[in-house]
């Protein structure tokens, strides 16, 4: 997916993702720890919803660059109400060769403290551990009375900032009014070249390999049927190749691309699979394939290659007329053939 609406913030998923996946959680309450969204004041935030009382450990290397801790405090604005718990204690903890460093504390009270009834925006100057292995920590604890049942408090927005890290960030920003756009840096193009393929045929285990830790979207793609007299390998060694294609021309119904290719491979583009759409390499008509459950593939030897993709709905509607005449006539001819069958009885003479 290149382009993302959303009504917050993307580059916190720097942070915030990692911190659920790869973390160390621990919690009191069931499901104390979590992803979620709260809303205060009409602002919208992602958070880590975190329970009290309740501890999250994640360990990092900050990048250089004048690296800083970002993060917003709040309470679900639903427990707003003096009968509900008695707030939040937040603590933020920094861990390094065997020390640890309280970085930030604020005990927050919105149910009682108007003033509360905010996010409270903060940033720590993470500059002297730039470069280094550190260890987060993020506490939140009940209020003085110790009544936790209805404290739902979140670290929103959570994320580590840098001149440098801001290179690296997965999502960029190109339109902020009332919704953001974003732009996935790290998304596929529309058109790319893979040397590695393998085969499965049934859709349900196409779609649990896709879903797998070990397969490699960008490496290797997954077709549904044997490929005779093609190349095909599943061999993950397979060197690094220089093979290149590019789109020139692409419009409703055609697509024009150019590709160069070192070995051979599959051209991949990741326009829907359909039928009815053809394709010709240097104008000799080829197969699409049908690659990771959806997409088209096609075939390409080594060499440069001029290949078009063109929608032809005509042979596809005739081709699926003709399926539906042929089930017809079928139908009809065992109607047909099951009433002679019952007339020939009926005329049988009775004894």
């Amino acid at each position: 997916m290149k382009y993302i609406l959303s009504p917050t913030t993307l580059y916190r998923e720097l942070l915030i993702g990692d911190i659920i996946d790869e973390g160390e959680t621990y919690s009191a309450v069931k499901s104390g720890v979590r992803r979620s969204l709260f809303e205060i004041s009409g602002e919208k935030k992602d958070i880590i919803y975190e329970h009290p009382p309740s501890i999250i450990n994640y360990s990092l290397q900050l990048s250089k660059g004048d690296p800083s801790l970002k993060f917003a405090l709040g309470m679900d604005s639903m427990v707003w109400t003096p009968n509900r718990g008695d707030g939040v204690h937040f603590e933020a903890r920094l861990g390094k060769d065997g020390k640890e460093n309280l970085l930030y504390t604020k005990y927050i009270d919105p149910k009682n403290n108007f003033k509360d009834r905010r996010w409270h925006e903060v940033e720590i100057d993470l500059n002297a551990f730039q470069g280094k292995f550190i260890k987060l920590k993020f506490i939140t604890n009940p209020g003085p009375r110790g009544d936790f049942n209805s404290d739902w408090a979140g670290w929103g927005d959570l994320r580590i900032e840098g001149s440098d890290r801001a290179d690296e960030s997965k999502f960029e920003l190109i339109l902020d009014e009332d919704v953001k756009l974003y732009r996935n840096r790290q998304a596929f193009p529309r058109v790319f070249i893979l040397h590695q393929a393998e085969v499965i045929e049934s859709e349900e285990e196409i779609l649990t390999r896709i879903a797998s830790e070990e397969f490699n979207l960008r490496k290797r793609i997954i077709l549904e049927e044997q490929i005779p007299e093609l190349w095909l390998t599943t061999n993950s060694t397979r060197p690094k190749s220089d093979s290149v294609a590019k789109i020139v021309d692409y419009r409703a119904n055609t697509v024009g691309i150019e590709a160069n290719m070192a070995e051979e491979g599959f051209l991949v583009l990741s326009d829907t699979y359909y039928p009815g759409w053809r394709v010709w390499v240097d104008g000799k008509e080829e197969k699409i394939y049908c690659a990771d459950y959806f997409i088209r593939a096609v075939h390409l030897s080594p060499g440069f290659h001029q290949i078009k993709f063109a929608f032809d709905p005509l042979s596809f509607e005739i081709g699926l007329w003709m399926t539906i005449s042929t089930i017809f006539f079928l139908g009809g001819l065992f109607a047909y053939s099951k009433l002679r069958k019952k007339n020939d009885i009926n005329n049988y003479p009775r004894i």
